[in-house]
């Protein structure tokens, strides 16, 4: 069950709602690129130009129509009953982090005339009220089906961006802030903070990796790895990068609880590592409190008809109170209460509660004017820095870790290492060891000897 929160991104959160046009991925050579080539042809053929295109401009033609059939043949394999892809018909002036290397125009114009062709359908968006989509047809689905296209056909280009800056404009109470993703200049930090996620992404794309398909949806393992890493500046701030900061992507990061158990870490089912209660144990050390709960939220006593028992009950309280760390009231956008709370409980009932149980933490939670920056998005940057640590030092052991929000995933043979190494990241980063305890893996839901479950990737060059 997911529900936002008034301060969903924030967080960053990486389950998109959209499923957008990925500018960075592209065929590799073999039958992917044999589809992309049997396109173009066809296209040229159509096409009335006056004369042929002059080498540098069929180069970024070949690029556009390359991203644009890579994304629908990636489609197909995820969607094969058919999923609309969003982009944007905008001309006008670049986004930040669109692919440098295609021009607003001729990406609009290579839709067209894919169209003209018979590849894609197109749904028109009108201005301000729906998106526009594009869908494979029956033409490009006997294409990618015929010539063998499997996962192992794409990559992601070399320059997908690995750090990103989004700012976030409050106008008042009642009304939804205003997002937008930002381009910065570089310095030596964010050089630094990109060489770091290039080598960790180096790192994973050669780990052995598997999914035993659980009859859920295709997961793919291949392609899926690129981790980069978002910060936030609220307001009128300049460009910063000491908020929120957390890493976001990775196919393992969006799969649901119960489909954990068919992830597979070079062969071995996987161990689910976790810091208990993260956030609010970095808090009462920020503010220089001590730490005396055993379950911070539990709310038994507190707020009325909560049952600890309840696993429902205790999510949600664990997500107001983090909507409180990050600014927002413990409820669901539009004041509405989080879905999982006891009948009868409010927004309001939730912060006397988390008040009552976490007095130490008023003036974060309540303050009695609102902080220019939310406590949360510090303790999302140290979370971080912890995981990155980890990273960097089971990385120099070759062992394989999948961060994942406050903790990792690793092979089970590897569970008393993993452990050791966030516990000491965390002595490094904040002079305090924090708990890090293995979480329940469920059993794979439908289990297939290996030699069935292999993901194919003779494209793979």
């Amino acid at each position: 069950m997911t529900q936002d929160t008034e301060d969903d991104d924030d967080g960053i959160n990486t389950k998109e709602k959209d499923h957008w046009l990925n500018q960075y991925r592209l065929s590799r050579p073999g039958s992917l690129g044999s589809v992309l080539d049997v396109v173009i042809d066809e296209v040229t053929f159509i096409e009335e130009r006056a004369r042929k295109r002059r080498a540098k401009d069929a180069e970024t033609f070949r690029l556009v129509t390359d991203v644009v059939v890579s994304n629908l043949a990636y489609s197909l394999l995820r969607h094969p009953e058919g999923k609309p892809l969003v982009i944007s018909r905008d001309t006008g002036g670049r986004r930040a982090y669109d692919n440098p290397a295609i021009p607003r125009a001729t990406f609009v114009q290579t839709v067209d005339l894919l169209e003209a062709a018979g590849f894609l359908t197109q749904a028109m968006g009108a201005r301000g009220r729906g998106l526009t989509t594009i869908r494979a047809t029956s033409r490009l689905a006997a294409l990618v089906s015929g010539l063998g296209v499997d996962l192992g056909c794409f990559r992601i280009d070399r320059n997908y961006p690995l750090l990103m800056l989004r700012r976030k404009v409050v106008h008042g109470p009642g009304q939804p802030p205003t997002r937008r993703d930002i381009e910065f200049q570089d310095t030596p930090e964010t050089e630094r903070i990109r060489l770091e996620m290039s080598r960790l992404n180096s790192f994973l794309a050669g780990a052995d990796l598997e999914f035993i398909p659980d009859g859920l949806g295709l997961v793919d393992t291949i392609n899926d790895r690129t981790l980069s890493r978002r910060f936030v500046v609220l307001n009128d701030q300049a460009a910063r990068f000491d908020q929120v900061g957390r890493l976001s992507g990775g196919f393992w990061t969006n799969l649901e609880k119960d489909r954990r158990g068919s992830l597979r870490i070079q062969g071995e089912p996987i161990a689910d590592l976790d810091f208990e209660a993260m956030h609010p144990r970095i808090a009462y050390l920020l503010l220089g409190k001590e730490w005396s709960q055993d379950d911070p939220y539990d709310l038994t006593g507190l707020l009325d008809g909560y049952d600890h028992s309840n696993k429902e009950h205790r999510s949600a309280v664990k997500k107001g109170l983090s909507s409180l760390l990050n600014g927002g009231r413990a409820g669901r956008k539009y004041g509405k209460p989080l879905e999982g709370l006891p009948p009868g409980a409010t927004p309001a009932s939730l912060r006397a509660a988390l008040k009552a149980k976490h007095p130490a933490l008023v003036p974060i939670i309540d303050p009695p004017v609102p902080l220019k920056v939310p406590l949360g998005y510090r303790l999302m940057k140290l979370e971080s820095d912890i995981l990155l640590e980890a990273l960097d030092h089971l990385m120099s052991l070759s062992v394989v870790a999948l961060p994942s929000h406050d903790g990792v995933f690793v092979a089970q043979s590897n569970t008393a290492i993993a452990q050791e190494a966030l516990q000491e990241a965390s002595k490094f980063i904040l002079d305090v060891t924090l708990p890090v305890k293995p979480k329940p893996v469920p059993e794979p839901i439908q289990p297939i000897p290996r030699a069935a479950h292999n993901q194919p990737t003779h494209c793979c060059a």
